[in-house]
């Protein structure tokens, strides 16, 4: 028996002894895999013949088998992101559309991009209104900039109106008319250039262009029409050039920082209200060449003080210069006719300086006005006027135009205040200025001895009236 145990006991050992390699291998297996590469032949034909060991050996290759659905999943889900990506530009693109955008309105074309908005084409624009939009006006809110080609003559009637973001403002030579409404409430448009051509601003055409700090008005403007600046807030200085006709009613009502007006002589007709409520408004300056201050015209502007009234006006209307800062006045004796409280409400003022017979005939024209007030009446004025020659070099005026100072073809003495020339007749190459006197003699005249006919006057001032016009002939000797 002790023999059979001690027999079984070996048997075991031997067992034990044969199995160890294997175990030894596996350790080693999963601590160092290099060396693994090294002595794996042996161990795997022994797993191999023993069916012992084919059980963990088939989950070790079942495990790549396993990984090919794994990755199956990771690809849908990738394709799925690319797939997602691909529709993210198209979604770009889509904002793209809604903000880059281009047409046709007419023989207009336009394209808006990165905020300008740019109109090509020829001839004049078509006319909009609040029912009947111009394509852009769906991008009204993208719009920054407004640039308008060569080649566009007119700005059609609300064009630009409400385009509340747009800042600037480009227009080319060319441009004849500006049409009502054209560019109403751009409340951030701070400069527009109007071309030379502009023979036409239509009613509320800049109404409401709060921050609009310049206005360059050409030489060559023949009408601004109702209400065409009204509520510009921002800009502080104007000038009228002599070529316009007509200011029609509001025209520059309530533009609130507007401190000097110079309207320049050759403005014929100035309509009601034209600068009602400009409360800044300190100088102002009205051409002979105006016939009629119309009802209102300076009202409620606090502050005006200096106002100079040309020669030349013939009649003030009612409540012209209501409620103003006016100290002391000046109606020269061209009025002859006012109309009731021309001066009401004007708190400031002083002194009047008229003539006799139209205060006396007028007084309606007072009322409203302190009886503290000072009425100055005008002096008479004589002058005498006396004609010159002068000589030009034809060899000079062959190349260029010549000009001739006042003093070297009139003789003027007495007269008191600025001169007025208005030239009756004579040859049609030699003009004369009608404020200055200068004599303009152009070029290519031929020799000779020319007699230019004219009327002079001086036309007073505070203290004086007007001298009466005086006829005097002088000459021109090209030589």
């Amino acid at each position: 028996m002790k023999f059979k145990r001690l027999l079984a006991l070996a048997v075991v050992s031997a067992m034990i002894v044969s199995m160890t390699p294997a175990a030894v291998f596996a350790e080693e297996t999963e601590s160092e895999p290099t060396e693994t590469s090294v002595e794996s032949s042996e161990p795997e034909e022994k797993e191999s013949s023993n069916p012992a060991q084919e059980t963990p050996a088939e989950p070790e290759e079942a495990e790549p088998q396993e990984s090919e659905p794994e990755d199956e999943t990771p690809a849908e889900e990738v394709a799925g992101e690319e797939e997602s990506e691909e529709k993210t530009p198209s979604q770009s693109e889509s904002v793209t559309e809604k903000y880059d955008a281009s047409g046709t309105e007419n023989n207009i074309k336009w394209t808006l991009k990165n905020g300008t908005l740019t109109l090509s084409g020829k001839g004049n624009m078509p006319d909009w209104d609040y029912s009947n939009r111009p394509q852009w006006y769906d991008h009204s809110e993208e719009i920054t900039k407004v640039v308008v080609g060569k080649g566009i003559k007119t700005v059609g009637k609300s064009a630009f109106e409400n385009l509340e973001n747009a800042k600037s403002v480009s227009l080319p030579a060319g441009i004849t008319k500006i049409d009502d409404y054209a560019f109403q409430n751009c409340k951030l448009v701070e400069s527009v250039n109007i071309p030379s051509t502009v023979t036409y601003i239509g009613m509320y055409a800049f109404n409401a262009c709060n921050k609009l700090k310049k206005i360059a008005l050409p030489n060559g403007l023949k009408i601004i029409g109702q209400c065409a600046f009204r509520d510009c807030r921002s800009f502080e200085s104007l000038t009228i050039p002599g070529s316009v006709e007509v200011i029609c009613q509001y025209a520059f009502c309530n533009c609130l920082k507007l401190k000097t007006v110079t309207i320049s002589s050759g403005v014929k007709e100035l309509h009601q209200n034209v600068f009602d409520g400009c409360c800044e408004l300190v100088t102002a300056s009205i051409p002979g060449s105006v016939k009629t201050i119309n009802s209102f015209t300076f009202i409620s502007c606090y502050k005006l003080k200096n106002l100079t009234i040309g020669y030349g006006v013939e009649t003030i209307s009612d409540y012209a210069f209501v409620s103003t800062g006016i100290e002391s006045i000046t109606i020269p004796d061209s009025v002859t006719k006012l109309g009731k409280e021309i001066l009401g409400s004007c708190s400031e003022l002083k002194q009047i300086n008229i003539a006799e017979e139209l205060h006396l005939n007028s007084p309606s024209a007072w009322y409203g006005v302190s009886s503290t007030v000072n009425v100055n009446y005008l002096q008479s004025n004589p002058m005498t006027a006396k004609g010159k020659t002068a000589k030009v070099k034809y060899s000079k005026l062959r190349k260029k135009t010549r000009t001739v100072a006042a003093s070297k073809v009139l003789t003027l003495t007495k007269g008191t205040g600025p001169y007025l020339y208005v030239k009756v007749s004579g040859k049609k190459k030699i003009t004369i200025n009608k404020t200055t006197g200068r004599v303009t003699v152009k070029k290519k005249l031929k020799r000779g001895t020319y007699k230019i006919k004219v009327r002079v006057m001086s036309t007073g001032n505070a203290t004086y009236k007007a001298s009466g016009w005086k006829t005097v002939t002088f000459k021109i000797k090209v030589k």
